[in-house]
């Protein structure tokens, strides 16, 4: 189960949808933004590994035990 934690306040969204269909989006932000409730343009996504969370880089949630991907609402330095 993909799973999106937003940081400022430790909630943890459950995603109903497949690496597959995260891959097939047009706007990965808009998804996340509307998924977590952090404004569009002030999202800021990464991987459990700290790495920004992409459209090219979504196949690296696959085959990893902690499907997290971290959520901020504006960049975090």
């Amino acid at each position: 189960m993909i799973q999106l934690c937003r940081a400022e306040d430790g909630t943890v969204v459950q995603l109903d949808v497949s690496l597959w269909d995260l891959e097939k989006l047009n706007d990965l932000d808009a998804f996340i933004s509307q998924k977590t409730g952090v404004p569009q343009q002030a999202v800021w996504a990464y991987l459990a590994d700290g790495r920004p969370l992409r459209n090219d880089n979504i196949r690296d949630l696959a085959g990893v035990e902690d499907q997290v991907g971290w959520v901020f609402p504006e960049s975090p330095v």
